[in-house]
């Protein structure tokens, strides 16, 4: 399912305005994305895959801002899980590349993903080209 399926299954709306203070926002009761609309067009797709990622996995619970730093820190790890795996898959679908010469690294550059996810991206390549082989 892509991003705009996933939306639509989900009933989420995205609306893109100028925020100041964050990249993008989920509001879980109202089922509603926040993505700054003053981001350049690739740091708006990774925000909403972002905000797409706490929808995702917690769109029965509402957020508090007095969630503890615990659970706000594993919501946060969640919803940027969702951001790498949405950002390589997106960027193996547009890019013709044998399994044999995808390079992570050159991936994780090009979506802008932190290093610290590499194991993550390593993952996402092995799942990508696992389901598009059975698919053949």
């Amino acid at each position: 399912m892509n991003i705009n399926e996933t939306l639509t299954y989900l009933g989420i709306n995205v609306f893109y305005l100028p925020l100041v203070d964050s990249y993008g926002k989920y509001d879980p009761v109202n089922k509603l994305i926040f993505i700054n609309e003053n981001l350049p067009e690739q740091v708006k797709y990774k925000a909403l895959c972002h905000e797409l990622g706490h929808a995702l996995n917690h769109h029965q619970k509402i957020h508090k801002q007095a969630c503890s730093f615990v659970l706000n820190s594993k919501n946060e790890y969640e919803a940027e899980k969702y951001s790498v795996h949405q950002a390589v898959f997106h960027w193996l679908d547009e890019n013709d590349t044998c399994k044999e010469a995808v390079n992570a690294h050159l991936i994780m550059k090009q979506t802008d993903i932190a290093t610290k996810f590499e194991y993550l991206v390593k993952e996402e390549i092995i799942d990508w080209y696992d389901l598009h082989q059975e698919a053949v």
